[in-house]
């Protein structure tokens, strides 16, 4: 297949699988084979039921997607903990580059991107009533930004932690 793939700007002849999903593929259609009355698709079903696990390997393809989610999030994490604020248009645009995430992890993994955007627009909210003055108690805004950026400083670590099963690539 590494021929066909050489020539086409996008696989069509591979699929865009690893050998190792390949090889995991080729088990479960033996196992199966094995367990059917027939080869044929319309014998009847084999009493046991065929595990539907997929591989544990990950393409480099979904890998490269997945990798570039993680680094827009570690980078907007450490420029907000850096500076203990953050620019509208940076969260905003944090929030464009990760939309997709959904599709490439799970709802936890979604939930938690929405997470880090929420917080950045509610510490970019205290600054600019910070700024702004207008707001009586100002020490109580300084007291919820200083627990938000604390927040963030841990979060580093937390993106590894929640990323980590989905970026092995075997």
């Amino acid at each position: 297949m590494e021929h066909h793939d050489r020539y086409d700007s996008k696989t069509s002849q591979s699929k865009g699988l690893t050998e190792g999903e390949a090889l995991a593929y080729r088990s479960i259609l033996y196992t199966y084979i094995e367990q059917s009355s027939g080869a044929w698709p319309d014998a009847s079903p084999p009493t046991q039921r065929i595990s539907q696990e997929r591989p544990t390997q990950i393409s480099l393809e979904l890998y490269d997607l997945r990798i570039k989610m993680y680094q827009f999030a570690r980078d907007f994490i450490i420029d907000i903990t850096r500076y203990a604020k953050v620019e509208l248009q940076r969260a905003l645009q944090f929030a464009a580059d990760t939309e997709e995430v959904l599709f490439l992890y799970d709802e936890s993994v979604e939930a938690y991107f929405s997470e880090l955007y929420g917080q950045a627009i509610r510490l970019y909210t205290l600054v600019t009533l910070e700024q702004g003055g207008s707001v009586g108690d100002v020490s109580s805004l300084i007291k919820e930004r200083y627990e938000i950026v604390l927040w963030f400083s841990k979060q580093p670590g937390e993106l590894r932690r929640r990323l980590q099963s989905f970026l092995r690539t075997g």
